[in-house]
Formats: structure tokens, sequence, C-alpha cells
């Protein structure tokens, strides 16, 4: 069998595609670390500002609000909202959406929405990943537990509050006894 004429670049014809299909495989995978590192940024930043039990809860849902677009594909177009009865923290806005809704203040229903206030960059395809879905999500869930958490201190709060009143002002001593221990 005679050889082609090309037969000699064959290995490097392919050599040069596996290297362009790595080359774009390798800027394919430092896309998508960039995302992921800006979506775990943007949860740590979330964490550390629900942390803080003196903050009070106005200032750090807008706090939180103001920080989630920096954790989306396209934050220099996105804005955040929470809403939480009638109050709106963030930024509302009109365009494509994602909404996740919580547990808010006394079981009420609350919302983070994500919004792009602009048309998307053509190619780029669903206008929320899978991971930024799964990010709100994980915040919904942080924030329903914090504000679980704030609403059950203020309820002991209050109780400690009106025994120490009944205690003070009381004219006669006053023995308090645990119903379980009888002591």
């Amino acid at each position: 069998m005679a050889a082609s004429p090309r037969d000699p670049l064959a290995p490097l014809a392919s050599a040069a595609l596996r290297f362009r299909d790595t080359l774009l495989a390798q800027r394919t995978d430092a896309y998508n670390l960039g995302e992921r590192m800006k979506e775990l940024s943007c949860l740590y930043d979330v964490f550390r500002l629900t942390d803080h039990d003196e903050i009070p809860l106005d200032k750090m849902l807008e706090q939180v609000a103001d920080r989630l677009p920096a954790g989306m594909r396209y934050p220099d177009i996105c804005v955040a909202a929470i809403e939480s009865g009638d109050k709106v923290y963030g930024t509302p806005g009109t365009g494509e959406t994602l909404t996740v809704p919580f547990a808010g203040l006394r079981g009420d229903i609350a919302r983070i929405r994500i919004t792009y206030t602009q048309p998307l960059p053509a190619g780029s395809g669903e206008p929320f990943l899978h991971e930024e879905h799964q990010l709100i999500e994980a915040i919904t869930r942080r924030l329903g537990g914090v504000i679980e958490r704030r609403e059950a201190l203020g309820q002991v709060a209050d109780k400690q509050a009106r025994l120490s009143a009944i205690l003070d002002t009381s004219p006669v001593a006053i023995e308090l006894v645990d119903m379980q221990t009888l002591e």
C-alpha cells in the first residue's frame, strides 16, 4: 500500500487538535472555577454577616441583599432583593428573575429575588446556573434559621424581662420551684 503524501503531517495535526481541545477544556475549567469561587465567597460573606446577632435584623437583611449580586454570573447587570412581609431589602428589579421563598419573620413567607436588569449576552444559555440556584437555596436556609433563632432569643429575653419585673416589684418574697425536681 502506498503512503499518502499527507501521512507525515497526520500525527502533527492530531497533536495540534488534542492541544487545542486541552486548551479549550482548561479555559472552561478555569471559568467554572472562577464562578464557583464567586459563589463560595458570597456564601462565606453571608454566613459572616448572619453570625453577628448585634446587627439589627433589618440592617443584616439589607447587607445580605447587597452582597448577593456579586455571587452571580453577571454581577454588573444583576440586582437582589429580600422581601419579608411589607418590607423590601436591597434593590428590586425587572427582567429575568430567580425567586426562592423561605420562612421569614413570624413564619411569614419571605423571598430572595435575583434579577438580571438587562438582556444576557448571546449564547449564555439559561439565565441562572444550577449552582446559582443551589447558592440562593443555601442562603435562604441560612436566613430562615437566623430569623428563627433571633425570634426564639427575643422570646426568651421577653420572658426573662417579665419574670424580672415580677420579682422586682413583688412586695413579698417569692420562691421559685422547678416543677420537675420540686426544688
